[in-house]
């Protein structure tokens, strides 16, 4: 599993396989199911997390576009079972909406 030092490091390796894949819409290829493996870590507000590869590239592109606006792209939250993650940027709902990054261990 391949590790970024920064977030528009593992952006480039997202838009790279979107670019090879088009018509993905997550990073392992499937339309459906829940997919823990862990697809990349990357290291982002000094902190390393880890990218479950059932995660939207759609979500991971939008919270590129945040981040080149200048702003944060995630906020911080926390799983159900107290778990750190990150969800997009003014997101309203607390859920992980297809976004799957949490804190690594």
């Amino acid at each position: 599993m391949p590790h970024y030092t920064s977030f528009d490091k593992l952006i480039q390796a997202v838009s790279s396989l979107h670019k090879a894949h088009p018509d993905w819409t997550r990073l392992d290829g499937n339309e459906t199911g829940g997919n823990r493996t862990a697809w990349a870590t990357f290291r982002y507000n000094y902190k390393d997390w880890k990218i479950h590869s059932d995660t939207r590239i759609d979500k991971l592109l939008d919270a590129s576009k945040i981040a080149e606006a200048g702003e944060k792209p995630f906020k911080l939250a926390q799983t159900d079972q107290g778990t750190p993650c990150l969800h997009l940027a003014g997101q309203m709902e607390e859920n992980a909406d297809g976004l799957y990054i949490y804190l690594k261990e």
